[in-house]
């Protein structure tokens, strides 16, 4: 028979767990019982051999008896001191429990190992998330604005279909609101008498024939002086020319993408670049007006007039179109009928008026307004009334000049802040260095009033 060390408790014959406390049966568990005599054994033993008269065994028994006693107590007190309670053994040793505290103490382990995985990807729906909501609400805000701005500036509704959305539309009024309060700045204020002391001061003494006009876009205030007084124009009249083309195409009787084949009998000196070009170069219409603007080419000033119906036909045209003081009596560059006292005159009131109405109100097409705007800003000669400001502000001007006859005349627009100025000063029969001195401190001065550096 077999007992658990552990408990005491009697072992089933090749059990390998003790039954009761679930402890390891060990193999010094198998106990020879034959050479192990129990107290109570001995005892009767012990007693029937004395009864039979056998002095010698029993004393033989009795002597082993205390011997095994004494190991017995002394067994029994080692066992005392080294005695674990019952319980937490049954607690550490349980299989089944033991199992679960391996499964358990697996399981943390793999939580522990995916902590750090779970909080990268949490972290990237987290970015991901207000991302895709800060995107979603940018691109939300610009298409609302973008909506907004193409809608007429007194009335932008917006029709929320959730609190969101609405308030999306709320930060694009505002937002469009801005903007037209930052456009809507005030008027140019043109004080007749401060521009008369700049123009008695800088402008009137350059030359002997000279005239001037100067004028508020937005408020149509006007300062003028000998505005009517026809002067030798050079180039600003080409001006002219530029409007009147545009006008013909739009009503038909001509068409700009048209080609022209240059000749060397088209060539003219002076300034322009086609007068260096190869005989039977193709150019559009188009490509001409833009060489007589932007290089204020001679060589495409004549053709354009040509291709209009000739100085005549041009006169009456601009006549018709209210500009009395405007006659085109030759072409450029022709020194026969210079000399015949045939020129091309226009006033600074005239020049004024067709810079307006380009700049303003255009030719009725709007590719063809962006395009003429183009133009006028790629011209290059700044040498007069922009020269000291060209950094300042935007600028649309076509100047004219000829040497032979005094001439320096500058036509141009300033621009800033949603303000707009119109200034034309011709001058002939003038001091180059005085003419362009006197222009170039007038426009700085001119600008200060008006906008100053700090605007």
């Amino acid at each position: 028979m077999r007992y658990c060390e552990n408990c005491g408790s009697e072992l089933s014959p090749d059990v390998k767990f003790c039954e009761a406390c679930g402890a390891p049966v060990s193999a010094n568990m198998n106990i020879d019982q034959a050479s192990v005599v129990h107290e109570h054994d001995s005892d009767v033993i012990e007693s029937a051999f004395q009864d039979k008269g056998n002095d010698t065994v029993a004393n033989n028994i009795s002597a082993n008896k205390e011997k095994n006693s004494s190991y017995f107590q002394e067994n029994s007190q080692d066992t005392e001191k080294e005695k674990i309670p019952i319980d937490s053994l049954k607690k550490e040793s349980d299989p089944l429990q033991n199992h679960e505290i391996y499964e358990s103490k697996k399981s943390t382990k793999k939580q522990k190992k995916l902590v750090i995985p779970m909080l990268i990807l949490l972290s990237i729906l987290i970015v991901g998330g207000f991302g895709y909501i800060g995107y979603h609400s940018f691109f939300k805000n610009g298409q609302n604005a973008k909506e907004a701005l193409e809608t007429s500036e007194s009335s932008i509704t917006a029709v929320a279909s959730d609190t969101s959305e609405a308030a999306l539309s709320s930060e694009s009024s505002s937002s469009i609101a801005e903007t037209t309060d930052t456009s809507t700045t005030s008027d140019v204020v043109l004080d007749s008498e401060v521009v008369k002391k700049m123009d008695e001061r800088f402008i009137k003494n350059i030359s002997p024939q000279n005239g001037i006009y100067v004028s508020s876009i937005e408020t149509n205030e006007v300062y003028a002086r000998n505005a009517d007084t026809k002067i030798r124009s050079a180039s600003v009249i080409k001006l002219f020319l530029l409007n009147q083309m545009y006008e013909e195409d739009i009503a038909g009787n001509l068409d700009l993408n048209d080609t022209y084949i240059l000749k060397d009998s088209d060539k003219v000196g002076g300034t322009g670049v086609m007068q260096g070009m190869d005989d039977g170069t193709a150019l559009t219409y188009r490509e001409i007006m833009q060489f007589m603007i932007v290089d204020s080419d001679n060589t495409a000033g004549n053709i354009i007039i040509t291709r209009l119906g000739g100085p005549d036909e041009i006169t009456a045209r601009l006549m018709n179109d209210g500009y009395e003081h405007t006659t085109l009596e030759r072409y450029f560059l022709d020194s026969e009928a210079l000399q015949n006292g045939q020129d091309n005159y226009t006033s600074a009131a005239d020049v004024g008026k067709v810079l307006t109405h380009l700049y303003q109100d255009g030719v009725g097409d709007d590719y063809y307004n962006v395009e003429i705007s183009s133009m006028l800003q790629q011209t290059t000669n700044h040498t007069k009334i922009t020269k000291n400001i060209l950094d300042k502000v935007t600028v649309y001007e076509k100047t004219g000049e000829y040497d032979d006859y005094g001439v320096q005349n500058d036509a141009v627009v300033l621009e800033k802040d949603g303000e707009s100025l119109v200034i034309v000063v011709l001058s002939q029969d003038g001091n180059q260095e005085n003419q362009l001195n006197g222009m170039s401190q007038f426009g700085e001065d001119l600008y200060q009033t008006v906008w100053g550096d700090s605007k």
